[in-house]
């Protein structure tokens, strides 16, 4: 069989602007550059054989290595737009805004922020963001 990280690889997009499945072209791509940096900086090939070493040593016990690339697409709109529910609290300005997009480490909750923020000219710290739910506000796909 083949390791997973062979099929992951094979599978990961590369060169300068690759396009996704989704026909996105991926801008400023350097991912599979900072994959490979990354392996190298943690010593990937060596760990994986020690683990195999230690894995034949033991009978009972079992050490795992893996390591998995990911790719996000950047400022993707759908073709219908994406959509948000901005409240404005007449009591005291504060903003809740909800939105369609998924936090996963990349900031947007900040982004959306920062955008109602500079939007309606208010400070950023008076705007909320509420936590991504589509019964609020679906993600429009």
């Amino acid at each position: 069989g083949k390791y997973a990280e062979e099929v992951r690889e094979k599978n990961m997009l590369h060169g300068q602007a690759p396009i996704t499945p989704w026909k996105q072209e991926m801008e400023f791509y350097n991912a599979d550059m900072l994959y490979e940096r990354v392996k190298s900086d943690a010593r990937y090939k060596a760990r994986c054989q020690e683990v195999e070493s230690f894995n034949q040593e033991h009978r009972w016990r079992k050490r795992g290595i893996s390591v998995v690339p990911l790719c996000y697409g950047h400022s993707y709109i759908y073709a219908a737009g994406s959509g948000a529910l901005v409240n404005i609290h007449s009591s005291d300005g504060s903003v809740t805004v909800y939105h369609g997009g998924c936090e996963i480490g990349q900031g947007i909750h900040v982004k959306v922020a920062q955008v109602v923020a500079m939007t309606l000219g208010c400070q950023v710290d008076s705007v909320k963001v509420g936590e991504t739910n589509t019964d609020v506000i679906p993600n429009m796909r």
